[in-house]
């Protein structure tokens, strides 16, 4: 049982790892594209406005990650205390 959770908790962990790396590396192209289009456009009106509501969507969704870490954080204090168990109920026998 105790392996199982530990699988089941790494698993977990690395999907969140995984998608935590792909939404960072997605926000920076969309950061850089925004800064970009706004250059490109000479600081049109237009352009300069959707990219700040693009930069605000684009911090909501950084403060998402971060959230996202501290959960990880969480799990693997979790896992750890998890095999700190086993490991002494192991000793114990």
């Amino acid at each position: 049982m105790q392996v199982a959770d530990e699988q089941s908790y790494q698993e977990v962990i690395n999907a969140l790892r995984s998608y935590t790396n792909s939404v960072s590396e997605a926000s920076g192209k969309m950061y850089r594209a925004g800064s970009d289009c706004v250059d490109n456009t000479q600081n049109d009106p237009a352009a300069v406005t959707s990219n700040e509501r693009l930069q605000g969507a684009l911090s909501k969704i950084n403060g998402a990650v971060q959230d996202i870490g501290g959960i990880i954080a969480d799990l693997q204090e979790e896992l750890e205390e998890i095999r700190e168990a086993a490991a002494a109920a192991a000793s114990g026998d």
